[in-house]
Formats: structure tokens, sequence, C-alpha cells
């Protein structure tokens, strides 16, 4: 998205222009993995950071049988073939928001 921004300040007006690309949110990123539980379809984020926290929520995906594939800033998730195990205790331990993948497990199972 093309925008120009000015600036004023002691230097007088300058007009500041171009383009930047806007990261996706981790926050955001980690409630839409959550959600794919209850998808029947294959689900597919775009934007995806590229951070622990979503390699460590699509690892419990995985761990409860679900398919989660990354490819460059996109998350296909595949939830149908998941069963209705525990969490890994570990896995979830070393994860804050591993508690946002909750509601959905209830949910669904």
């Amino acid at each position: 998205m093309k925008e120009s921004f000015k600036i004023k300040g002691l230097g007088g007006e300058r007009l500041l222009q171009g383009e930047i690309v806007v990261g996706g949110a981790k926050n955001s990123v980690l409630k839409l993995m959550a959600a794919s539980i209850l998808c029947e379809t294959p689900l597919r984020l775009e934007n995806v950071p590229g951070i622990e926290d979503v390699k460590k929520v699509g690892e419990i995906i995985r761990k409860l049988g679900g398919r989660v594939t990354f490819s460059g800033s996109n998350c296909e998730i595949d939830s149908s073939s998941m069963r209705g195990d525990p969490m890994d205790y570990d896995a979830a331990r070393s994860l804050r928001s591993s508690v946002v993948l909750t509601g959905p497990l209830l949910t669904r199972f």
C-alpha cells in the first residue's frame, strides 16, 4: 500500500513516502491455528510469522493427529484425522498460549 506521511519539525516539513510489508500477528495466528481444530476441511493461513510459538502449536496439533505444513509464510492445517488424545504435557507446558487449544479440543471431542 503506497501512502505518504508528512513530518513537521525543526527542519521544516518533509514528506516521507514508500511501502512497508506488514508482518503477521502472532496472537491472531495462534488463535486461528487453534480454531482450525474445528474445521472439517484443510485450512490455509497466509502471512504466518515464522516464530517458535507458531511451530510449537503446529507440533501440538501434529501430536494430536493433525497435519501441519509450513511453506514460506503460509501454513496449511488439516485436522480431519485428529484424535481426542490428551495434549502432550511437555509441549503444552512449554507454551503459555497452548491454553487456547483447550476450547476447540473440548468442543470437538
